[in-house]
């Protein structure tokens, strides 16, 4: 025989099912009404309510709840109270269930009501049986009353049966107040639903299955420290899929990119406390190759792109004064004093004689001329340098020696 008992395990918040039906009504006096389960799981029945009406005004409703062996259709039965049903019309009678009693997981039961006189109860023949959470719905029957309990269980109906609302507990073993259906851990009472997340410790502390442990910012990605692609766990806005603004100072897509060089040469951009004087070109930055006259600071040294001899004059292409951009030397044609290795025009004074204006040398010419004591005339109108004149051939000077000693011999 099957004992019911109180048991010692912890229970959560209570849940209600609402089984049977309410489109037909038959008297019952002297009978009873059930819905027959195998329980799923272990809980307590702390409430049930009854559809039923009563024609005398006063039909007494004694609720049970029986547990029985199929087999030997022998039963036990607990009276979970007892209410009258005083309206002649159908209505919810509540019975006050004043001790909560237990069912067994596995073990077949029975919940109904013993009928007094005049009284009659919903149910409903057709549909199927309906479940509870926690069991199995196996039909219903009615029948007489034999000793507080069914006469025969071998009768069972398979419709939608008699009307009842069946409150019950949940078990709760770590009494955190959920249930062990909603609690994914029911051994450790910080695991429930609601609970505090604690991110990369991969538990499933809220018990809501997804992967919040390891993104903790819900975009989608998994922090890199738990195997994901996602630089930035604290923030949405960062991860691979996100969009990149140049020069923030955050890697918003996380491909790890110096957020300061957009163009990818290496160089950071003055805003990122680089030198990189264009970073939309990858061809422009510091060290880079500079070619001449093309109007571009390649290097971003911020020498004149149009002086290549960087001796702080334009050629004449470009509307300066220099008339050889190749050499530092040579640029100056147009007077003044040469004072050194740049000839400026006018007296030379030593060093190489690039450019004289027209005075003969005082020093050594050493230029590109190859003459000794050569002077050059002045700039020629079309721009170019100048040309050199030599010194007296020695033909020249032998005549004038002949000429002095024929003065002498007359004499």
């Amino acid at each position: 025989m099957l004992l019911l008992c109180l048991l010692q395990t912890a229970f959560a918040a209570e849940t209600t099912d609402e089984v049977g039906g309410t489109s037909s009504y038959a008297n019952l006096t002297s009978g009873w009404a059930a819905q027959f389960y195998t329980a799923t799981r272990t809980t307590q029945i702390t409430g049930l309510e009854v559809r039923a009406s009563s024609s005398s005004g006063g039909s007494l409703v004694t609720a049970y709840l029986w547990a029985w062996d199929p087999s030997t259709f022998s039963y036990d039965a607990t009276s979970l109270g007892s209410i009258a049903a005083t309206s002649a019309s159908m209505a919810w009678l509540t019975v006050p269930v004043s001790t909560p009693v237990t069912v067994e997981a596995g073990t077949t039961y029975a919940v109904g009501y013993i009928a007094g006189s005049g009284l009659y109860g919903a149910f409903d023949t057709g549909g199927s049986p309906i479940d509870t959470s926690w069991g199995t719905a196996t039909g219903y029957a009615t029948g007489l009353s034999r000793d507080g309990g069914p006469t025969d269980l071998t009768t069972l109906r398979t419709g939608r049966g008699v009307a009842l609302r069946i409150t019950a507990l949940a078990p709760d073993a770590d009494g955190d107040g959920y249930a062990d259906e909603d609690d994914c851990d029911d051994g450790n009472a910080a695991i429930h639903p609601g609970a505090r997340e604690v991110p990369y410790d991969r538990v499933d502390q809220d018990c809501d299955g997804l992967e919040d442990d390891s993104d903790v910012d819900g975009d989608g990605h998994a922090a890199r420290s738990m195997g994901g692609d996602d630089c930035d766990d604290a923030r949405a806005s960062v991860n691979p899929d996100a969009t990149d603004v140049w020069y923030d100072g955050l890697d918003a897509d996380c491909d790890g990119a110096d957020d300061f060089d957009q163009d990818g040469d290496g160089a950071r951009a003055a805003s990122g406390g680089g030198a990189d004087c264009d970073d939309l070109d990858a061809t422009v930055f510091p060290g880079a190759p500079d070619a001449a006259y093309d109007g571009v600071d390649a290097d971003c040294v911020g020498n004149d792109d149009y002086d290549a001899d960087r001796d702080g004059h334009r050629p004449f292409t470009w509307g300066g004064d220099d008339c050889d951009d190749a050499d530092p030397r040579r640029w100056e044609d147009c007077g003044g004093t040469d004072t050194g290795s740049t000839d400026t025009g006018g007296t030379d004074t030593g060093g190489t004689d690039t450019q004289d204006s027209g005075t003969l040398d005082t020093a050594e010419d050493t230029g590109d001329d190859g003459l000794v004591g050569a002077r050059r005339t002045p700039k020629d109108a079309s721009g170019g340098c100048s040309t050199l004149v030599g010194p007296p051939s020695l033909a020249l000077v032998a005549l004038g020696l002949g000429a002095l000693l024929r003065r002498r011999r007359a004499a």
